[in-house]
Protein backbone atom coordinates (compact mmCIF):
# COMPACT_ATOMS: atom_id res chain seq x y z
CA UNK A 1 0.00 0.00 0.00
CA UNK A 2 1.18 3.27 -0.70
CA UNK A 3 0.02 6.83 1.16
CA UNK A 4 0.45 10.15 -0.33
CA UNK A 5 3.39 12.16 0.99
CA UNK A 6 3.62 15.56 0.97
CA UNK A 7 5.87 16.82 -1.43
CA UNK A 8 8.04 20.30 -0.90
CA UNK A 9 6.36 21.88 -4.27
CA UNK A 10 7.50 26.19 -4.79
CA UNK A 11 4.03 28.30 -5.87
CA UNK A 12 1.43 30.37 -4.06
CA UNK A 13 -1.17 29.48 -2.15
CA UNK A 14 -4.79 31.24 -3.16
CA UNK A 15 -4.61 33.45 -0.21
CA UNK A 16 -0.81 34.81 -1.46
CA UNK A 17 -2.14 35.69 -4.41
CA UNK A 18 -4.72 37.33 -3.65
CA UNK A 19 -2.61 40.04 -1.46
CA UNK A 20 -0.25 40.54 -3.90
CA UNK A 21 -3.60 41.32 -6.45
CA UNK A 22 -4.79 43.34 -3.50
CA UNK A 23 -1.79 45.04 -3.07
CA UNK A 24 -1.02 45.38 -6.97
CA UNK A 25 -4.44 47.55 -6.93
CA UNK A 26 -4.01 49.86 -4.09
CA UNK A 27 -0.37 50.90 -5.76
CA UNK A 28 -1.62 51.02 -9.51
CA UNK A 29 -5.15 52.75 -9.09
CA UNK A 30 -4.21 55.86 -7.59
CA UNK A 31 -1.58 56.17 -10.31
CA UNK A 32 -3.69 55.74 -12.97
CA UNK A 33 -5.73 58.60 -11.57
CA UNK A 34 -3.00 60.43 -11.31
CA UNK A 35 -2.05 60.12 -14.88
CA UNK A 36 -5.63 60.87 -16.01
CA UNK A 37 -5.60 64.30 -14.15
CA UNK A 38 -1.89 65.37 -15.23
CA UNK A 39 -3.13 64.46 -18.59
CA UNK A 40 -6.38 66.81 -18.35
CA UNK A 41 -4.29 69.37 -16.95
CA UNK A 42 -2.22 69.45 -19.99
CA UNK A 43 -4.63 69.08 -22.49
CA UNK A 44 -6.22 72.79 -20.63
CA UNK A 45 -2.75 74.23 -20.18
CA UNK A 46 -2.12 73.95 -23.76
CA UNK A 47 -5.94 75.40 -24.91
CA UNK A 48 -5.15 78.34 -22.29
CA UNK A 49 -1.44 79.01 -24.44
CA UNK A 50 -3.15 78.66 -27.79
CA UNK A 51 -5.58 81.49 -26.64
CA UNK A 52 -3.08 83.73 -25.41
CA UNK A 53 -1.27 83.19 -28.59
CA UNK A 54 -4.31 84.12 -30.83
CA UNK A 55 -5.62 87.16 -28.56
CA UNK A 56 -1.88 88.79 -28.80
CA UNK A 57 -2.09 88.08 -32.10
CA UNK A 58 -5.27 90.10 -32.53
CA UNK A 59 -3.54 92.76 -30.46
CA UNK A 60 -0.38 93.32 -32.88
CA UNK A 61 -2.54 92.91 -35.43
CA UNK A 62 -4.49 95.86 -34.29
CA UNK A 63 -1.34 97.87 -33.48
CA UNK A 64 0.12 97.31 -37.10
CA UNK A 65 -3.32 98.90 -38.68
CA UNK A 66 -2.66 101.55 -36.68
CA UNK A 67 -6.03 101.77 -35.49
CA UNK A 68 -7.37 105.05 -34.01
CA UNK A 69 -10.06 105.63 -31.49
CA UNK A 70 -12.78 106.85 -34.30
CA UNK A 71 -11.54 104.07 -36.71
CA UNK A 72 -12.40 101.35 -34.05
CA UNK A 73 -15.57 102.71 -32.84
CA UNK A 74 -16.91 102.83 -36.74
CA UNK A 75 -15.39 99.09 -37.05
CA UNK A 76 -17.24 98.11 -33.85
CA UNK A 77 -17.20 94.40 -33.06
CA UNK A 78 -15.10 92.16 -35.26
CA UNK A 79 -14.18 88.46 -35.46
CA UNK A 80 -11.69 86.72 -37.10
CA UNK A 81 -12.41 84.75 -38.91
CA UNK A 82 -14.98 86.69 -39.51
CA UNK A 83 -18.81 85.64 -39.09
CA UNK A 84 -20.31 83.62 -41.67
CA UNK A 85 -17.00 82.07 -42.30
CA UNK A 86 -15.52 78.51 -40.62
CA UNK A 87 -13.83 79.11 -37.62
CA UNK A 88 -9.99 78.92 -37.56
CA UNK A 89 -9.01 75.30 -36.77
CA UNK A 90 -5.48 74.79 -34.29
CA UNK A 91 -4.80 71.27 -33.28
CA UNK A 92 -7.35 69.62 -32.55
CA UNK A 93 -9.59 72.47 -31.84
CA UNK A 94 -11.39 75.58 -33.30
CA UNK A 95 -11.28 78.77 -32.62
CA UNK A 96 -12.72 82.48 -33.23
CA UNK A 97 -10.99 85.62 -31.55
CA UNK A 98 -13.85 88.18 -31.41
CA UNK A 99 -12.62 92.18 -30.66
CA UNK A 100 -15.10 93.63 -29.03
CA UNK A 101 -15.33 98.15 -27.77
CA UNK A 102 -16.48 98.90 -24.31
CA UNK A 103 -19.37 101.19 -23.75
CA UNK A 104 -18.48 105.10 -23.98
CA UNK A 105 -15.55 105.26 -21.93
CA UNK A 106 -12.77 108.01 -22.04
CA UNK A 107 -10.00 106.35 -22.87
CA UNK A 108 -11.44 103.58 -25.18
CA UNK A 109 -11.41 100.18 -23.66
CA UNK A 110 -10.87 97.39 -26.27
CA UNK A 111 -11.50 93.49 -25.46
CA UNK A 112 -10.07 90.83 -27.39
CA UNK A 113 -12.02 87.78 -26.43
CA UNK A 114 -11.02 83.94 -27.91
CA UNK A 115 -13.68 81.26 -27.89
CA UNK A 116 -13.00 77.38 -28.57
CA UNK A 117 -16.29 76.78 -30.62
CA UNK A 118 -17.86 73.73 -32.69
CA UNK A 119 -16.15 73.44 -35.78
CA UNK A 120 -18.88 73.53 -37.76
CA UNK A 121 -20.01 76.33 -36.36
CA UNK A 122 -20.78 80.09 -38.72
CA UNK A 123 -22.18 82.37 -36.30
CA UNK A 124 -20.93 84.62 -33.71
CA UNK A 125 -19.52 82.66 -30.47
CA UNK A 126 -21.61 82.65 -27.43
CA UNK A 127 -20.88 81.43 -23.72
CA UNK A 128 -17.88 82.59 -21.78
CA UNK A 129 -14.99 83.17 -23.88
CA UNK A 130 -11.95 80.66 -22.81
CA UNK A 131 -9.11 84.01 -22.74
CA UNK A 132 -10.13 87.54 -22.54
CA UNK A 133 -7.68 90.56 -22.64
CA UNK A 134 -8.33 94.06 -22.49
CA UNK A 135 -6.14 97.25 -23.14
CA UNK A 136 -7.12 101.29 -23.62
CA UNK A 137 -7.23 103.15 -26.78
CA UNK A 138 -5.70 107.07 -26.30
CA UNK A 139 -6.92 109.36 -29.02
CA UNK A 140 -4.63 108.44 -32.06
CA UNK A 141 -4.35 104.93 -31.06
CA UNK A 142 -2.73 101.86 -29.16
Amino acid sequence: MSTAQPTNEAGFTLVEALLALTLLGITVVPLLQLYTSSLGELLAAEERSVAISLAEREMERVRALGSDEARLRAGGAVCEPPVGQLPERIGAASWRTCRVLGAKSDPLELHIDVFRVAESKRGRPTGEPLFSMATLVEGRGL
